[in-house]
């Protein structure tokens, strides 16, 4: 059973429902967090892998930067910046992903790659470069240039 956000950080309960497998409209990430045995979400086995691992809890908030969580900097991330904070956020992006896909054959599509800025293709470095089994389809429109990010 877990606690309810009245007993852990509410960093740690929102992080908790975003890397959970929930329907849109299951959970309102905006009220109160209860985990308790009335979930209707049911933690997986890589749910409760990233959950006991700290540092994918204390960098949580920089999920923001891709998913509308609103959760405030803490003292962990409140002190990244530039190329570290898009460096740690990728890791974190990275481990989620890796933890959600194991032991799963997968294909990521990537459409329109020509609007992809420098810190999506850095992510989709680490992402091909960390991630097994993995087959990545890439589309861009013909005669379009991609913005490769500088080797």
């Amino acid at each position: 059973m877990y606690p309810s956000a009245g007993n852990e950080n509410p960093n740690a309960c929102l992080a908790r429902l975003a890397i959970l497998n929930c329907k849109p409209g299951e959970h309102d990430l905006h009220s109160k967090c209860y985990l308790g045995p009335y979930n209707p979400c049911a933690l997986s086995q890589a749910d409760e892998e990233l959950l006991k691992n700290t540092r994918v809890l204390e960098l949580a908030p920089l999920l923001n930067a891709v998913l509308p969580l609103g959760l405030p900097d803490n003292e962990v991330t409140k002190h990244l910046t530039g190329e570290m904070r898009l460096k740690e956020t990728i890791w974190l992006m990275v481990r989620v992903l890796r933890a959600k896909l194991a032991q799963s054959r997968t294909i990521l599509v990537f459409e329109d790659v020509h609007w992809m800025d420098s810190s999506s293709w850095k992510l989709l470095e680490a992402v091909r470069r960390e991630l097994s089994p993995l087959l990545l389809l890439i589309t861009m429109r013909p005669g379009a240039e991609a913005k490769l990010p500088p080797d």
